[in-house]
């Protein structure tokens, strides 16, 4: 046995301690390294290219709570406006069941007197002729004490497009200025879109009677008036100018854009509308074949059947499909038509 084992190192005491020490320093390592590996790691955040912002200080702002008096005021508000959409929805009704009576041709002279006050019916049409106040930054002017008032009737009104009542007023040989009041009452509901809330006083050209043909015979000016909405008279001073035979205009009881109800102006989406309809028209006929304009004789008729209704489908699908294109860039376009009462 020591011959075979003579030849091998010894491993002795000082060998097996410090192999001992080495595995104590390996553990306490280990467990110094533990609280590292678990904490999280902090990255630094990366700086804002658009720095920081700059923000006002807060302040505080004063409410005032609501009280009884500005409860009682808003109350007071919407009570008048529900009131006067009981008149107006009151004299719609009124105006639904009268029936329409337009004035007549006539003529009635109106001369001012003791009273200040002269009234006629001329072509049953109620006019008053009293004296215009003077102005703010005026005296008072010559009062034209004697107005002849002509109605004519709706053949001459027509000719002129005017949908309403067409007058002429003459004044004195030496001119003045008196104030008209017309009674519009009797043809107040002859439209519908607040037809009689639309009325105003328009001034026509003098050639209007001898020319209506004629597109600057037809042109229009509004003078100052006031339509009573209520008593159903429109009022208008009139200023004449001094003629050997007394001045005369002519004058037209139209209706406008605007009321007390809001306002019937035609928008421009609806000229688009209108132009995309022509468009569609346009692109359908332009699309027909002019063979589907034209009869076919009867002696050809029966020997190209087979062909005709073959084109004829083509021709068709043709058709739908341009003017289904045209429909749908219209109505792109056109989501919305307004309407538009025009009287």
């Amino acid at each position: 046995m020591n011959q075979f084992g003579s030849g091998l190192p010894r491993i002795g005491g000082t060998a097996r301690r410090r192999r001992s020490w080495e595995r104590r320093f390996a553990v306490l390592a280990g467990f110094a390294l533990v609280p590292g590996l678990l904490s999280p790691v902090a990255f630094a955040d990366a700086p804002d290219p658009l720095g920081k912002p700059k923000l006002k200080a807060p302040r505080s702002s004063t409410v005032s709570p609501l009280t009884k008096k500005a409860n009682d005021k808003n109350a007071r508000v919407v009570q008048a406006s529900e009131a006067a959409d009981r008149a107006a929805a009151k004299q719609a009704r009124a105006d639904q069941s009268r029936s329409v009576i337009w004035p007549r041709q006539g003529q009635g002279t109106l001369t001012l007197g003791a009273e200040k006050t002269a009234k006629a019916n001329p072509g049953a049409l109620p006019v008053t002729l009293t004296e215009a106040a003077p102005g703010k930054d005026r005296k008072k002017e010559r009062v034209a004490r004697t107005v002849t008032v002509k109605v004519l009737d709706q053949e001459a009104a027509g000719k002129l497009g005017v949908k309403g009542v067409l007058l002429t007023a003459t004044g004195p040989t030496g001119g003045g200025t008196a104030r008209l009041t017309i009674d519009y009452s009797a043809f107040a509901s002859a439209y519908g879109g607040d037809w009689a809330g639309r009325l105003q006083v328009v001034k026509l050209p003098d050639c209007a009677l001898k020319d209506p043909a004629q597109s600057h015979c037809r042109s229009r000016e509004t003078v100052s008036f006031t339509n009573d909405r209520v008593g159903q008279t429109l009022e208008t001073t009139l200023d004449f100018a001094t003629a050997p035979a007394g001045e005369s205009v002519v004058l037209a009881l139209a209706a406008g854009t605007k009321s007390g109800a809001g306002d019937y102006k035609a928008t421009p989406s609806a000229a688009r509308c209108r132009r995309a309809d022509r468009r569609v028209l346009r692109s359908t006929l332009v699309a027909m074949p002019k063979s589907q304009a034209r009869r076919p004789s009867p002696a050809s008729s029966e020997t190209s059947a087979s062909g005709s209704s073959s084109r004829s489908r083509h021709a068709s699908r043709k058709v739908s499909e341009t003017t289904s294109s045209a429909v749908l860039r219209s109505s792109v376009s056109c989501t919305a038509w307004p309407y538009t009462a025009w009287a």
